[in-house]
Formats: C-alpha cells, structure tokens, sequence
C-alpha cells in the first residue's frame, strides 16, 4: 500500500465508531475534479439524511480546504493523498488524465477497514436515496455496476468481452475480493500489455468478464434527459455540466447553487470550439448580448489559435 499512499488525513470525523457507517463511498479525483467532487458530496448528503455516510476521497491534490464545511453534516471525510509518480506513466488517450487509475488502488488501501464500497465519478450528482446499495448482495462478484448501453457491440467483443460491458463511472466494490484475487496487480499487467480507448473501464471489464452483478441504471443514469426515476445521475462526454457551455444541466445547478463550493464560478470556455457552443447557447436563449460578447470573444480564439 505504501508504494502509492503518502499521506491519510482525518479531515471531517462526526461518527468515531466503525458499526455507525451505513455507507462507505469513494471517489477519486485530481485537481480539476475538486469543485465537482464537492457538489457531488453535497447532493449525496442532501438525499440521504438518514444515513451515516464516510467519504474516502482519493487524491493528488492538498487543496481540499472547501470540504471542512461538510462538517455540519453527519459524515465523515477521510483524504487518501496518493503519489502521483506511480501512475503518472500510464496511458491515458484523448481527454483522459492518470486520474482515472486512482480507484484501481482504492480496494488496497481500504482492505481490512471495509468490505465494501460505493465508487462514484466525480462527474455524477445524487438526486435520491444510496440505501439501497445496502441490500446489494456482491459476496460473489467484483462489482455491482450499470451496463453501459451506448458501447457498440463490435468493440466490446474486441476486447475479448462474451459477456455485458459495464460503465466503471459507479462500482459498487468487492473490497475483499479485488485484494483475494490480486486484481490490482492483474489491471497494471493489462492496461501495460496494450493500447485502450478507455483504459481503466475497459481493463476493468475485461478482468471481470461475466463476474459482475448488473443493477438497475437508475444508479449510473447518463445525463439528466429522461432522469426522474434516477438516483445518480452521470454526465457522461466531454462537456460537463459546471461549464458555462453546458446545457441539459439544470439539476445539476439547483445542487451547485446550493452547495458550499456556489462562490466558485462555472468554467469559462478555454477553446474556440467552446466558447463558439457557449455563444449558441446564449442566441438560442435570446440573451443577445451576451451572444455577441462570447461570439466576438469565439473568433479572437479562433484566430489566435490558427496562428500560433
């Protein structure tokens, strides 16, 4: 365990005795993900009074002062900061980061202490009750995860995959039974041994072929369309809803809002192609100032970039 965790920071403890915790949940998050994770413990906290809940954030980053204000809450937070230099080397295509191998460490450094744990992405939001990943039985499987619907079928049987693919945004872990059977090691062999367009979620699947228990999407529902019935909602692709660009977002703002990270800004537009989306939006709203002011700022960026 020590070849990847530096340093493990008490940061909010409400419940001192381990039989209080209803629910463990982890996430996994780099710098940019801060803001983002703490709406999302916000929205978790806000729709699931009921429980006592421990946060075990897995992270890079020391700058987490922002969450000492979960602590009128009844939670607890525990900060795992991880060396960076031990994931920095594996690959990561397209928008990716080596964030996206935190939570392949998480069951080591969490065995002996809990037995399961609710993973979460830090591009999801809760907008109902978890309390039923109390009555999920996974003693004899990895994971109890959502199928991922929107992998095309060809590429899954590529990846040596006969069985469903799951989406690795939610995973509700076997901490017993990923450190049993050395899946850790296993994943680093794998994702060394060849070239993913998802390399944790694709890896991940293929090690747990046909040994993961399939639960309901309401648990992992990509993006707010159609959500009424969710209780975690993803938003998956790469425009994200605490940008300004985003639409289809409004949930996620009413928790944003509300959430002790609202004095922090949504992301302004860092590419042409973005704030061009952001001043669409603004014409399709009528806001037209607005629209000409992010349309100018577009071609500034646009011209700039095609002279660099």
């Amino acid at each position: 365990m020590n070849k990847f965790l530096i340093k493990e920071i008490d940061l909010v403890r409400k419940s001192t005795k381990k039989g209080n915790i209803d629910l463990n949940v982890a996430l996994a998050i780099d710098e940019n993900y801060i803001t983002p994770s703490g709406i999302l413990l916000f929205s978790i906290l806000e729709n699931n009074k009921d429980l006592n809940i421990h946060f075990h954030i897995f992270t890079t980053c020391c700058e987490l002062d922002k969450f000492i204000n979960f602590k009128k809450f009844k939670t607890n937070i525990t900060i795992y900061l991880l060396n960076e230099d031990y994931f920095s080397s594996l690959q990561t295509p397209g928008h990716f980061t080596s964030a996206i191998y935190y939570r392949i460490a998480i069951p080591a450094i969490l065995q002996n202490r809990v037995k399961k744990v609710l993973y979460i992405d830090a591009d999801v939001l809760c907008i109902g009750s978890l309390e039923e990943f109390n009555k999920i039985d996974i003693s004899d499987h990895y994971i109890a995860a959502v199928e991922d619907l929107e992998m095309i079928r060809e590429d899954i049987v590529a990846l040596g995959i006969s069985g469903k693919y799951f989406n690795s945004g939610v995973m509700f872990m076997n901490i017993e039974k990923w450190v049993n059977e050395n899946i850790f090691e296993k994943f680093m062999v794998l994702v060394n041994d060849r070239i993913f367009e998802y390399p944790d979620q694709d890896a991940l699947n293929m090690l747990f072929n046909n040994k993961v228990l399939f639960v309901s999407n309401c648990f992992n529902h990509f993006k707010e369309i159609n959500s009424e019935q969710a209780k975690l909602i993803h938003y998956v692709g790469w425009l994200k809803p605490w940008s300004m660009a985003a639409e289809n977002n409004k949930k996620y703002l009413k928790y944003y809002k509300n959430s002790p990270f609202s004095d922090i800004p949504l992301q302004k537009p860092n590419t042409y192609k973005l704030a061009r989306i952001l001043a669409k939006k603004y014409r399709k709203n009528k806001q037209y100032s607005d629209y000409i002011k992010w349309y100018l700022i577009y071609l500034v960026m646009k011209t700039k970039y095609k002279f660099k």
